[in-house]
């Protein structure tokens, strides 16, 4: 496979898993929740707690996409794709 395959093949993965990141920090409050609930865990969390998990979520998605953007402007797309992917995997 030459360079180029390469390359287009890891942004493509970079982004597939930015993806996977996002529904699974998504999801992961409707599985979780319950069983702090239920004392299934070692961990104690209030209903304000959970409330706080649960909404801080989306901040940082809007954050993040601003942020992005200016990033990505500055320092090209592929650039940051890359290193947005780093900290994931």
């Amino acid at each position: 496979m030459d360079r180029g395959k390469g390359a287009q093949f890891l942004v493509a993965f970079s982004v597939s898993l930015a993806t996977l990141t996002m529904g699974a920090s998504s999801a992961w409050p409707t599985i979780v929740l319950p069983r702090f609930h239920h004392n299934e865990t070692n961990v104690r969390v209030t209903d304000d707690v959970a409330s706080w998990m649960v909404a801080m979520s989306p901040l940082g998605f809007l954050s993040g996409s601003l942020v992005t953007r200016y990033i990505s402007d500055n320092f090209g797309r592929r650039v940051t794709v890359l290193a947005s992917a780093a900290p994931i995997a």
